[in-house]
């Protein structure tokens, strides 16, 4: 179906192209319909859908069942066979919707709130449209129409906010977020289904068994993955309660910030990238090389200059009672950088047909970061924000290790892609500590920290210049070809 070498990496590059700008223009159409809604809403409105969501994100993985990464990467689906699959998935938002119209009103009581009991109701019929679009989805990102899911993407938050505003504005309080949420995902399914119609057929097992294994072993890694990746607030509120609560959160949100915009965007096409070469191991050595290089290039100088001027950003932008979120956010930047690169592993092994691997590494990380946040806490928030620096790569070793064996790429030729990236951050943070040195820690803090942001980044383009001016030129061609797209 697809065409690797120069076709696919001009459609890798209209794709991230694509991807930027619905990214960026849902992000900013979100903040502005927030800053709206915060002043038409009271808190306690968003308080209660907030208890509805954490509910609702973790049952959504469920409901999904990973059928539309089944659908991506088993490309030898038959029509017939993603015919049963598109009838499993709304028998599955179907279910879903079910039992959370039974839970609504337990958890309403547990939460002593007896609002949720009606709003979770509601918003509950998202998983019915989530099981209708599943199956397309993933037909899109196969066929590598990302021109249409970037469209679909910033249809589905302009539904959200026209909903939301219009209906806060006629006075309706928490209805109006929680029916935005709904609308959303009604449109999001009608157009998923419009670009990719799909119909139905009785599901029979023995036929779409490959594709629910699949889709449990992917089930297993992300709820592992959630479960894991909340236990530190988990273990930090309860120990620590809500005021380092909050200042471990802010650090958190800070740290990942740059990292997950940049990651997000490019990780949006990745799997199909590997999905579509998955038969030829040398292209997706290719473009697991290129990929990871790029995304070190771009996410390590932003994770570990985010640490370093940490102690004059915090101050400045979140003002001198956030002081103790400095250190955790020091420490969680430099986590993320790791994190940037390591999200390419469990896509390649979904594409190789290797998803029971990733399910089992998921349950080793459930084991590994909860005790290392549980140990770490021992030295309050900066010792849980250090357990991401020694825990994470612990954990993501094994699957590293098993996806380089896997598409038979020596380690030495992973760790050349990335070491440049990791030695210019490094130069980076010498030339920042070094004018630190030279007096620059007695001028004020906001021209402390332009200089310092000016410094770093000088020494990191120069790093490459000097050093690696052949993958600076590369950067450079990237850089064009995704403005051509």
């Amino acid at each position: 179906m697809h065409a690797s070498g120069p076709d696919l990496d001009s459609r890798l590059a209209r794709g991230v192209a694509w991807t930027v700008a619905a990214k960026w223009s849902v992000q900013v159409l979100s903040w502005g319909a927030m800053l709206v809604l915060a002043r038409l809403l009271s808190p306690s409105d968003f308080g209660l859908v907030g208890m509805a969501s954490v509910y609702l994100g973790l049952v959504s993985m469920v409901s999904e069942f990973g059928l539309s990464s089944a659908v991506l990467n088993l490309q030898t689906l038959s029509q017939w066979q993603l015919r049963q699959l598109n009838t499993f998935s709304l028998l599955l938002g179907v279910a879903a919707f079910l039992v959370s119209l039974a839970a609504s009103v337990p958890l309403s009581r547990f939460f002593q709130t007896p609002h949720l009991a009606p709003v979770l109701a509601l918003m509950s019929l998202s998983y019915i449209f989530a099981g209708l679009r599943t199956v397309p989805g993933g037909l899109l990102q196969r066929q590598m129409r990302f021109k249409e899911l970037s469209l679909l993407e910033a249809a589905q938050a302009l539904s959200q906010v026209l909903c939301s505003l219009s209906l806060a504005a006629l006075g309706f309080g928490y209805w109006a977020i929680a029916a935005g949420n709904v609308v959303s995902s009604a449109v999001w399914a009608a157009l998923t289904m419009l670009l990719a119609p799909q119909s139905f057929a009785k599901p029979d097992y023995a036929s779409t068994r490959p594709a629910l294994v699949f889709g449990s072993h992917m089930l297993v890694s992300r709820i592992a993955w959630y479960l894991h990746s909340n236990a530190d607030f988990v273990i930090a509120g309860r120990l620590f309660g809500q005021g380092p609560l909050g200042a471990y959160t802010v650090a958190w949100n800070l740290a990942s910030m740059p990292v997950e915009k940049i990651t997000n965007i490019v990780t949006r096409v990745t799997p199909s990238a590997f999905a579509a070469v998955q038969k030829e191991n040398a292209q997706i050595q290719r473009y697991f090389l290129g990929i990871s290089e790029v995304l070190a290039f771009v996410t390590f100088p932003a994770s570990f200059g985010l640490a370093l001027v940490a102690p004059d950003l915090v101050p400045l932008a979140l003002g001198p009672q956030w002081g103790a979120a400095v250190l955790p956010l020091q420490l969680l930047a430099c986590a993320a950088s790791i994190r940037s690169i390591s999200t390419l592993y469990a896509q390649v092994l979904a594409a190789v047909g290797a998803t029971r691997f990733v399910m089992t590494n998921s349950l080793f990380a459930l084991i590994v970061m909860p005790s290392a946040f549980w140990i770490g806490s021992r030295w309050g928030l900066p010792g849980i924000a250090c357990a991401w620096i020694v825990g994470h790569p612990i954990s993501t070793t094994p699957i590293l290790l098993y996806t380089l064996r896997r598409i038979h790429l020596p380690l030495r030729q992973y760790a050349a892609a990335i070491a440049p990236p990791f030695l210019g951050s490094v130069a980076m943070a010498a030339a920042v500590i070094l004018l630190h040195e030279a007096g620059n820690s007695s001028l004020p803090a906001a021209v402390r920290l332009a200089l310092d942001v000016a410094a770093g980044s000088a020494a990191y383009f120069l790093f490459f210049l000097l050093l690696f001016r052949d993958r600076a030129r590369r950067y450079a061609r990237l850089l064009q070809s995704l403005k051509a797209g």
